[in-house]
């Protein structure tokens, strides 16, 4: 059913292509061009990074039905997702006491392969709000994006539309949590803010903060990429510890694994994007992975393989 539904919405083109998550042929790393390219411009760009509160177990699914409905499912479709979304119930097992059954009245299934398309169908429509805002979507992570050459004038406008944003959250029985949402200026060095801009939300007025995750990217102000490579040196840091405690009791194949699930995600995740100048922290990676390398080769277990082994390691 998953492989039908995302079909049906791929061939009609009715997915938002600002919508990055549970989408084939969509890199992360497209979505930070606007703000680099913006920056080159020598614009402004005020990023709002918007946090939900349990999004995806808060979904009406009245609302939901509603829109598959307006997206051309209908009859037997429509009503095998009735019959999938309705009548589920839950309880909590502790020990051996079980709490009473109730009724699940919102929320996708989670743990499902449908859990996330359905819900990415339905905050599709997010995207229609405003002509504004530059919105980049993953799953239930929303961002938006305005760009400009003065900031006062940038904020007004954000404010304008975070207003139409919080009132489509509202209608659609999601939960802004406005603590946790938090802002940055992007620009370039040679850009100063003279003041803090005020950017509010329902009146409240929400952080700026000088750095901030985006899609598993640390970003900061200048993007720069400085914040994003300490934090990978520093878990490929902790990483190479535990290699160095295991090398002399695992054999080659598992070591060779472990640094391709422990090491080498985070050298590739996005490195079109944060590694394409080589800087003094960029080296610092490069011997961070020779050290795991060295690590792994010199084990006992590795000696007596071939040299081969060690190409697969590069």
């Amino acid at each position: 059913m998953h492989k039908r539904l995302y079909g049906y919405f791929v061939e009609n083109n009715f997915l938002a292509d600002n919508q990055f998550g549970f989408k084939e042929q969509h890199c992360t790393s497209m979505a930070v061009d606007h703000i680099a390219t913006e920056i080159d411009r020598g614009n402004f760009t005020v990023g709002v990074f918007i946090d939900l509160s349990k999004a995806f177990d808060t979904i009406d699914h009245y609302m939901l039905l509603d829109k598959l409905s307006l997206y051309g499912i209908r009859g037997n479709s429509f009503n095998w997702f009735s019959s999938y979304l309705t009548d589920r119930k839950q309880y909590v097992c502790l020990k051996d006491v079980k709490s009473d059954m109730l009724c699940v009245n919102c929320g996708v299934p989670q743990g499902s392969i449908l859990g996330p398309l359905l819900f990415i169908i339905y905050i599709n429509d997010i995207v229609n709000i405003s002509n504004i805002l530059q919105m980049i979507l993953f799953a239930d992570d929303t961002n938006i994006f305005v760009s400009g050459p003065n900031i006062n004038e940038l904020c007004r406008s954000v404010n304008i539309e975070l207003t139409k944003l919080s009132r489509w959250f509202k209608l659609n029985k999601l939960s802004l949590n406005i603590k946790t949402t938090n802002f940055i200026v992007f620009r370039s060095r040679t850009k100063c803010l003279s003041d803090v801009p005020n950017v509010l939300i329902d009146g409240h007025a929400i952080n700026m903060v000088e750095s901030s995750r985006f899609f598993g990217v640390v970003i900061n102000s200048f993007l720069n990429w400085n914040d994003h490579i300490s934090l990978v040196n520093s878990k490929i840091s902790k990483t190479i510890g535990i290699l160095r405690y295991v090398k002399n009791k695992l054999p080659g194949n598992i070591l060779r694994s472990l640094y391709f699930t422990l090491v080498n995600p985070y050298y590739e995740y996005c490195n079109i994007v944060w590694a394409i100048k080589i800087t003094v922290l960029l080296q610092k990676l490069f011997i961070s992975q020779k050290k795991v390398i060295q690590i792994i080769t010199n084990s006992p277990w590795v000696r007596i393989l071939t040299p081969y082994f060690v190409d697969c390691l590069y």
